[in-house]
């Protein structure tokens, strides 16, 4: 999700940054991470932090965990899941057909 940069406090810019942990291996999200307010540069800094709080969590090896930051949202209803080649989220086909549709 872009979310990019907006009004902050007193009219300072508001840096803004989603992070999504991922199995490098299934593509199954294993966090989503949303930061407001930090500074840019923080981001790499935080990266580290975020992969092993998110080992510790799910017990996968953190050597398997990867990042995506700010990645575009597919349309569609399907799951979420990570595809490690291409650097994106994709929409996997939903096996639910809906009663009402959008």
């Amino acid at each position: 999700m872009r979310t990019g940069i907006g009004a902050g406090p007193s009219g300072a810019a508001q840096h803004q940054s989603s992070h999504y942990v991922y199995d490098a291996h299934s593509g199954a999200i294993i966090a989503v991470y949303h930061f407001v307010g930090q500074a840019p540069e923080s981001d790499s800094d935080r990266m580290e932090q975020i992969r092993a709080n998110s080992q510790e969590a799910s017990g996968i090896p953190i050597e398997r965990l990867a990042v995506l930051t700010n990645p575009d949202l597919p349309a569609g209803t399907g799951g979420l899941r990570a595809d490690h080649a291409a650097k994106r989220l994709v929409r996997e086909a939903s096996t639910v057909d809906p009663p009402i549709r959008p």
